[in-house]
């Protein structure tokens, strides 16, 4: 994180700074929440998906609930934990592939971004005054 927020920081004028580092704070809080609400849904209903069909229905909201809901079922516990391993495997790579596209999009977007150097005001010749 530190070198992102380094090469972003780098980009952007002094008079701009505090601009720019409230947008790097504010999209980072924003994309972690949607990766977790996100993900977390992902692994939610491919959870209920990868359970038995007669699996009963307070048993499809979380594994810890298939578990309590299992009362020494065996059956139903290897299924839960099958289907939660299976889901969260999907969640991963799901993830994975996010974070290999994002970084696939951050080195085409800052591929050419260097910083132009200052251009350096004409110097102002002053006249001699003659008497």
């Amino acid at each position: 994180m530190p070198a992102a927020v380094s090469a972003l920081m780098g980009t952007i004028p002094p008079e701009q700074a505090g601009v720019g580092s409230a947008l790097n704070d504010t999209i980072g809080q924003a994309g972690s929440a949607l990766g977790v609400a996100i993900l977390g849904s992902l692994l939610a209903s491919g959870f209920a998906r990868h359970l038995p069909a007669g699996t009963p229905a307070a048993a499809r909201g979380s594994i810890a609930g298939a578990l309590a809901a299992a009362h020494g079922d065996g059956a139903l516990v290897q299924a839960a934990r099958q289907a939660f391993t299976t889901s969260m495997s999907t969640t991963f790579t799901v993830g994975a592939i996010g974070v290999l596209a994002a970084a696939l999009l951050a080195t085409l977007v800052m591929r050419d971004a260097k910083p132009k150097p200052e251009a350096t005001p004409a110097p102002v010749q002053e006249r001699e005054l003659v008497a």
